[in-house]
């Protein structure tokens, strides 16, 4: 920030002064000149909140997979995301505050649609057997629900949720998905 601003290090300078008011206002710099294929890339991640893969984010943003690992290569060199050390070939935000910006940004009816896609593609792990869980596939559901999306997919995965939880005397979990 304080390069962008012509200031040399160490010169005096007070540094409150320097620094926005808002800690998105930073974010959203560092964010505004990347593409628009890394901007999608970086939207898709940010719905999803967690630690994410390449194919991942292809499969919820129909896209090739070579396209999404060509549009995050600048968000890795800029360190807004990085690779995962505890789970090779996943990626995650450098921090949470860039990815609740970029959420931020994300217009509802844009959320609704991306928490669907991550929804259905969690259900489908589910009645493959993959690792998702029925109450990971209910809180994107919901959240579509919460920006204008489909209600009855967020009741169905809720509870589904709740009926894993009480299968594992998570009563106090299972009541939550309930009340959805």
């Amino acid at each position: 920030l304080l390069a962008e601003r012509g200031v040399p290090v160490g010169d005096g300078a007070e540094l409150p002064a320097l620094v926005p008011d808002r800690v998105r206002e930073v974010v959203g710099r560092r964010l505004a000149p990347l593409s628009s294929a890394t901007r999608e890339v970086l939207s898709i991640a940010g719905v999803v909140a967690r630690p994410f893969t390449i194919a991942g984010v292809a499969r919820v943003g129909r896209m090739e997979r070579e396209a999404v690992a060509l549009a995050l290569e600048p968000a890795l060199a800029g360190r807004i995301v990085e690779p995962r050390a505890d789970a090779p070939g996943r990626y995650g935000f450098a921090h949470a505050i860039v990815r609740d910006a970029v959420y931020d940004d994300l217009a509802p009816a844009v959320r609704a649609r991306l928490h669907t896609a991550v929804a259905a593609l969690l259900e489908e792990s589910l009645a493959a057997g993959g690792e998702a869980t029925a109450a990971e596939a209910a809180r994107h559901a919901l959240a579509a629900a919460r920006c204008g999306g489909d209600p009855a997919a967020a009741w169905r995965l809720s509870r589904e949720a709740a009926r894993e939880a009480e299968a594992l005397q998570a009563h106090a979990e299972a009541a939550v998905h309930y009340a959805g």
